[in-house]
């Protein structure tokens, strides 16, 4: 499991998703996060991507976000209507074409790309988005919260979808390419019902042709596909390999042509061994997530001790699993505001779990809960080892599997956890830190916050929402929600026969665009 951004994959298990909107960085043979080939491309060929995360449905109402490792087969069957760019997070069209706001950010207007059609030959149009993102609102869908804004919407035309949302929000279209962007076939959700999450139909690339639990899902091209042309692959396999030294033998022994990685480490073994690569990094990810309602991270002051009294530049030159980060925005971003979490200071670390002990009559004592994977493993490793050099603190470690970790998240049954959340912007902290949020699994609730996230939205006048910003990331370095102590390194490897691979956000291929030969 990586530490990325999280989403919950069907109501009972969930997939692990980690990572988010990148900043890029060059591997061999890539720049800006891409490779592109000479010559013209193939058609045909085999692609198969060593992956490391299964899921319980293909359901859009079972994926939270557009990110992470869980949504990769998401994006084969049903492409998106937006994305977010690697680099700033900026939204880009996909089969939306365009989504503007009012001057009141109440009423937003889709336009979708004409002509596109669902794999099953059914339209895909204004009708089929209204379908969708109605049922998205229902109780049981994983993206509930997502949906709420949306009040009522007006099939204005085919290819045109008038959106009124309950409030002003003048990001509803980073909520659309982070949350809303998968759209199924309403013939096919209507036929089959319950069974829709394993027998999905999108507009997607690929159309699903088998899958084998915890092996491998197989998937062929889709002749409906709406990019003339495209995909160039005939056939696309994602198998499911979750420990990453495996699937780094795997590639290397030609049993994938493609491996999605998060570890420094395989990153640099295989790219040693020859293969290309194509990196990115992930803003806001990983992080340790702090149960803000439960002793003893519901003291501000404790949440604070653990991030000082961790060197997370030391941590990152050990484990190499990810860049380490001290400030929520880094220098030169415009959301900077000159604003860092708290520094690495053992001494001040020291007081502060004292100070606990003295007040509730014994030590800071706290289980961290991790996922089931050698990075995890690594990363927690560390931090339990520095944390057992101060007096007045007892940290334990448990591993559980995914589906479980993920649902104590979501309930609030945990003290700390691995964990994740990627932002771009201050905007996108909304989710994160917003009380009735599914992503707020941190509990987090502070009135200045609530209150500068919802004026933000609630104006398109970007000079009033700065200010508003400033508020929100002065509180996130004062309170400290959870541990961010990183950005994950988000990478496609691959072998010399794989070609024109391009990223984005997560640091997912365009597989439409990738040939073989």
């Amino acid at each position: 499991m990586r530490w990325n951004r999280v989403r919950l994959a069907a109501a009972a298990a969930a997939v692990v998703a980690l990572a988010a909107g990148c900043s890029t960085s060059s591997g061999s043979s890539a720049t800006g996060g891409s490779t592109a080939a000479a010559g013209a491309p193939k058609k045909g060929g085999a692609l198969t991507i060593i992956y490391q995360n299964e899921v319980t449905s293909l359901d859009p109402t079972a994926n939270t976000t557009a990110s992470g490792a869980g949504s990769l087969p998401y994006y084969a069957i049903y492409d998106a209507l937006f994305t977010l760019g690697a680099g700033k997070g900026t939204v880009t069209p996909k089969i939306g074409q365009s989504l503007t706001a009012n001057s009141s950010q109440t009423v937003w207007t889709l336009k979708l790309q004409p002509g596109v059609k669902f794999s099953d030959g059914t339209p895909y149009d204004a009708a089929a988005v209204e379908f969708n993102w109605a049922r998205d609102k229902a109780p049981t869908s994983a993206i509930a919260s997502a949906a709420a804004i949306i009040k009522s919407m007006n099939v204005v035309n085919a290819t045109t979808l008038q959106v009124t949302l309950t409030a002003a929000d003048s990001s509803f279209d980073r909520t659309v390419a982070q949350q809303l962007l998968f759209i199924g076939s309403p013939a096919a959700i209507k036929k089959e019902g319950a069974s829709f999450g394993t027998r999905p139909i999108g507009a997607g690339a690929f159309i699903l042709s088998s899958w084998v639990r915890n092996s491998q899902k197989t998937f062929t091209a889709n002749p409906h596909y709406y990019q003339p042309g495209r995909p160039y692959l005939s056939k696309l396999v994602i198998s499911i390999i979750p420990d990453e030294s495996q699937g780094a033998t795997a590639l290397k022994t030609g049993q994938g042509n493609y491996m999605y990685t998060q570890d420094g480490s395989v990153i640099s073994q295989l790219k040693a061994a020859g293969m290309q690569a194509a990196i990115t990094t992930t803003p806001g990810s990983p992080n340790i997530a702090f149960n803000n309602k439960k002793a003893p991270f519901d003291d501000p002051s404790i949440r604070k001790a653990v991030m000082e009294a961790i060197n997370v530049k030391q941590m990152a030159k050990v484990n190499n699993t990810f860049v380490p980060v001290s400030q929520p925005f880094p220098s030169g971003s415009p959301y900077n505001f000159g604003l860092s979490w708290p520094a690495y200071n053992q001494a001040n670390a020291q007081q502060l779990f004292n100070a606990y002990a003295a007040a509730h009559g014994g030590p800071v004592t706290f289980t961290i809960q991790g996922f089931q994977d050698p990075v995890t493993g690594k990363n927690l490793g560390f931090i339990q080892a520095a944390l057992g050099q101060f007096k007045n603190v007892k940290v334990n470690i448990t591993t559980v599997a995914a589906s479980t970790a993920i649902s104590n998240v979501f309930t609030g049954n945990y003290q700390a956890s691995a964990w994740g959340a990627p932002w771009y912007t201050p905007a996108d902290l909304y989710i994160y830190l917003s009380p009735g949020q599914q992503l707020n699994v941190y509990k987090f609730s502070n009135p200045a916050v609530t209150s500068a996230l919802a004026s933000a939205r609630a104006t398109g006048d970007q000079s009033a929402q700065n200010a508003d910003y400033r508020t929100v990331v002065q509180n996130m370095v004062s309170n400290v929600p959870f541990f961010n102590f990183g950005m994950n390194q988000c990478a496609g490897l691959y072998s010399s026969s794989v070609h024109n691979v391009k990223l984005f956000y997560d640091g997912y291929p365009f597989m439409e665009d990738i040939w073989v030969g």
